[in-house]
């Protein structure tokens, strides 16, 4: 016998989506009833066989209905339908529930925006550049500032601890000031210690360069990562420095450099030509705290000093080499940690004021972006994200024109809806409907747009020494920010000419006085054609003084040739050879190696390159001072170069000679001066040559100056010349080299370098061979990535804004057709039809351009670091711009203008 089975429970929206709903439609005001209606359609239209289709189509329409309904109910109650407030048709209402209506306007929506496919085409690719844009720079903000980085458990407790100098900066802490941090029980439950460095692991077909940390054994525990094999580091007994002698791999290490050994816990490897036993390797999701950047390996702070060569950096406190982290404990905030911090530096600034005067610290959550670079980070992102602002504004100010020509086009057909009933909340909810479509069609497309612009961007060609990758596939944040602003999109085009469509009395239209309401649609129309030709002139004055910035810098002289240039770099410190005895030879060979190659006019090798973001600086003390007893200093950069360096980077010699092979350790000690050096020489120029300075210190050996060269850009291409010493590599060695390399004409010289330097020794590690020019090019990567989007940004924008333009001439004239044909009948000729267009036309543009130009300037001004030094107000770039803008309105007016001129006046008189 069959019993009857269990009723089925009723299904309802998931529980996201009634927040949703209730968000929209709060209690009150009918919001109640409202939300019952959409529950109850919701749950009829899943309950008969519901599929994952019908599941899909219930969900739309709740959605879209909620958003109407919201609309409909923050309106006057004067503007609802006359049928909805009638007592005689509540029967009749209840058989058609409100999201049923809504659904109706939405079919209703789609169906108009259909019937006119241009008008429709050329809106939803409008926003889906200016929607595109903004989420493409959304996409990067979001993995360098908002994404959680992957392996690392509760984020939200970790901090990054700073230094500061009287409140300001972001610094570096001593290892005795983060000892005395630790000793302090308090809001933080862990402080961990680590710097940064670069290793060679031996392999058999060369040694692999390869980037990581050291690190205090706190560092794991203080980001809460786990190994996904053996076990993290063991502190020593006697202080937080981690035992010696192992090393802990990243597991893309693991994998690439020993193949995914399952024995590898346990077994030695050779790093710097010395035997580490590796202990653990990481989870796989972890690859450093530092956004982008994979580390490779991880080294007890304790085999530092050794490593590094460099043991008084772990017991002097004015040497500052190393960062901070630390694990809020649970229950405490980062302002409570903050303040104990502040109150430790305190005391250390009282204990030890050589060291740490005027010294605070500062806390920042631990994010992609170490918190040292988060200021330049967050202002060029800042710029970035001004500009598709910007653009998008323009975007939504075109867009909000088409729809408002539209709804004036189809008031014959509004009108009558209001006549036949309709109350005036359904057609602003309908005309809204129709603005919600084209948002988030044109959502859709950019966010496509964007995911694959952001995929397409490739970090890791980038000259620098680490393997630099971004994870830039967009993710839920990236898919709401995109989703929200399209709905706010949807109301900047829409309202305007939702709500004056939804004002406008019926009678009129359908009499054939339309024309008689053009005046407010083509006040509209000025306004958004003003907001689109602003926003298109400052974007455009912007990437115009970006791109006149990068023609100067092009200008700029460096002092240097970089075009036929290759380099590599190698550091002797992490090959095992000792000082100078070991390592001199070793690059003579080099060098004698890489000369012989085909093509190679000269070679040399350098501790400092120019234009490179780096500097060493030190003292000298000239000899008249110190045999007046003056004990001070005279402030210098210093590169130490080998024979052949300044021919490489065709640096001219302007007095004296240059290095020579006699140059060596035993000879006379010797050294070749900038040209900024001997004018600011006490003795003047005329007695550099010959002079001596003491190098280095207050008693450092004496110095004769044997030549003068040219003055050459050090770190940055805007930085004025400063003084400048070059010492011979073989009296003053330095193991951490970049070896350059000229050749004749086009010639490829990267694998023969490289291969010319592994016959010498063929377990060496070296960087990527790069140009010269890749180089030198990094000071001025802000800027050419500023033009390009720049320039990108403003040609999308001029575009938007001459496409305005054309509407609202060509609706201008379609409304004046009866003035231009009577004008034309009194013996208006044609050639002053035309003028009187364009004349009005500029008029129409003039305040947009105006503005646009004083908001260009005040861009540009916040941005003036990246300016190199031109003015905000570069008059070539203002007067390009406008004669782009004055090209615009031009061409965008001209079709239009010509057609008035060609109207026949009995035509136009008849029609009208």
């Amino acid at each position: 016998m069959n019993r009857p089975g269990p009723e089925p429970r009723p299904r309802l929206p998931p529980r996201w989506l009634r927040a949703i709903a209730r968000l929209l439609l709060p209690a009150g005001l009918g919001g109640d009833q409202a939300l019952g209606d959409l529950l109850e359609d919701f749950r009829l239209r899943v309950t008969d066989g519901a599929g994952s289709g019908r599941v899909l189509l219930a969900t739309s329409a709740f959605l879209s209905s909620a958003l109407a309904l919201a609309v409909t109910y923050s309106l006057p109650s004067r503007w609802r339908s006359r049928r909805d407030a009638g007592p005689g048709h509540a029967k009749e209402n209840r058989t058609m529930t409100l999201s049923t209506g809504a659904l109706l306007d939405l079919r209703t929506a789609a169906r108009s925006l259909r019937r006119r496919p241009l008008l429709t085409a050329v809106a939803v690719l409008s926003l889906a550049i200016g929607l595109g844009a903004t989420t493409a720079i959304f996409s990067l903000v979001n993995v360098l500032f908002l994404r959680p980085l992957p392996g690392i458990s509760d984020q939200d407790r970790v901090v990054e601890i700073g230094r500061t100098r009287q409140g300001q900066g972001f610094d570096s802490f001593n290892y005795l000031d983060f000892r005395d941090l630790r000793q302090r029980d308090g809001a933080l439950e862990e402080l961990a210690l680590w710097s940064s460095g670069d290793w060679s692991l031996a392999a058999e077909d060369g040694g692999r360069r390869m980037a990581g940390l050291y690190v205090t054994p706190s560092y794991f525990r203080a980001l809460g990562v786990r190994p996904s094999r053996g076990r993290l580091l063991n502190e020593r007994a006697e202080d937080e420095l981690g035992e010696r002698g192992v090393v802990v791999l990243s597991h893309r290490t693991w994998q690439s450099e020993l193949g995914g050994d399952e024995g590898v816990i346990g077994s030695e490897i050779l790093l710097n030509r010395r035997s580490y036993r590796v202990v653990s390797v990481t989870d796989p999701a972890f690859q450093g705290h530092v956004g982008g950047v994979q580390m490779a390996l991880f080294m007890p702070m304790s085999d530092s000093p050794t490593l590094e060569s460099s043991p008084e950096h772990l017991t002097d406190r004015r040497i500052m080499a190393f960062n901070v982290l630390g694990r809020l404990a649970p229950g405490r905030t980062a302002a409570e940690a903050e303040a104990q911090v502040r109150t430790v530096m305190r005391n250390l600034a009282e204990t030890y004021p050589d060291s740490n005067a005027e010294r605070g610290a500062g806390i920042v959550p631990l994010g992609p972006v170490p918190g040292a670079g988060r200021g330049p980070a967050g202002g060029f992102m800042t710029l970035l994200m001004a500009l598709v602002v910007v653009l998008l504004c323009a975007t939504c100010a075109n867009v909000a024109g088409i729809q408002t020509a539209r709804a004036l086009a189809r008031e014959r057909e509004l009108g009558t809806r209001l006549a036949l009933g309709c109350g005036r909340g359904r057609l602003l909810r309908l005309l809204m409907l129709e603005a919600l479509l084209l948002a988030l069609a044109g959502g859709a497309i950019g966010f496509a747009l964007a995911t694959v612009v952001v995929r397409a961007l490739d970090f890791r060609r980038l000259p620098v020494p680490v393997s630099f990758q971004l994870d830039l596939s967009p993710d839920l944040r990236v898919f709401g920010f995109c989703f929200v602003l399209a709905l706010l999109a949807a109301v900047l085009l829409g309202l305007p000419a939702a709500w004056q469509a939804s004002t406008r009395p019926a009678g009129p239209a359908l009499v054939g006085g339309g024309w008689r309401a053009a005046g407010t649609a083509s006040r509209w129309r000025r306004v958004f054609v003003g907001v689109q030709v602003a926003g298109a002139s400052a974007l455009a004055l912007v990437a115009g003084l970006f791109l006149r910035s990068l023609e100067q810098a092009s200008q700029i002289q460096t002092g240097f040739d970089p075009s036929g240039v290759v380099l590599t770099g190698l550091d002797l410190s992490l090959e095992g050879y000792e000082g100078a005895a070991e390592g001199l030879p070793l690059l003579e060979r080099v060098l004698e190696r890489v000369e012989g190659i085909p093509g190679v006019e000269r070679a040399a090798l350098s501790k400092d390159l120019p234009l490179d973001l780096a500097s060493h600086g030190t003292g000298v003390v000239p000899e008249s001072w110190d045999a007046a007893g003056e004990r001070r200093y005279f402030g210098v950069d210093t590169n130490q170069v080998t024979p052949g360096y300044f021919e490489t980077l065709r640096v001219p010699l302007l007095q004296g000679r240059l290095f020579e092979e006699r140059d060596r350790e035993g000879a006379e000690s010797v050294a070749v001066v900038s040209r900024t050096f001997a004018e600011r020489w006490p003795e003047g120029r005329d007695a550099v040559l010959g002079a001596r300075f003491r190098y280095g210190s207050l008693d450092g050996p004496w110095v004769s100056v044997i030549g003068v060269v040219e003055d050459t850009k050090n770190q940055m291409l805007m930085d004025s010349a400063e003084p400048f010493v070059y010492l011979p590599l073989a009296q003053e060695y330095e193991p951490r080299l970049t070896l350059v390399a000229r050749a004749g004409g086009e010639q490829d010289l990267s694998d023969e370098l490289r291969q010319a330097v592994l016959e010498i020794d063929p377990s060496l590690s070296l960087t990527p061979v790069i140009t010269l020019v890749q180089l030198t090019g990094l000071g001025t990567l802000p800027q050419r990535m500023a033009a390009i989007l720049g320039a990108v940004v403003g040609s999308f924008a001029l575009l938007l804004a001459g496409l305005g333009i054309y509407g609202v001439v060509a609706f201008q004239v379609t409304q004046r057709s009866r003035e231009i044909g009577l004008r034309m009948a009194l013996g208006e000729v044609r050639g002053a039809v035309t003028r009187r267009i364009l004349r009005g036309a500029f008029r129409l543009v003039l305040p947009g351009l105006v503005v646009g130009g004083l908001l260009g300037a005040g861009l540009a001004r916040l941005l003036r670091s990246l300016l190199l030094g031109l003015s905000p107000l570069d008059p070539t770039a203002v007067v390009a711009v406008a004669v782009t803008v004055g090209a615009l309105v031009t061409l965008a007016s001209l079709f239009p203008a010509r057609r008035a001129a060609s109207v026949d006046p009995a035509v136009a008189l008849r029609n009208e």
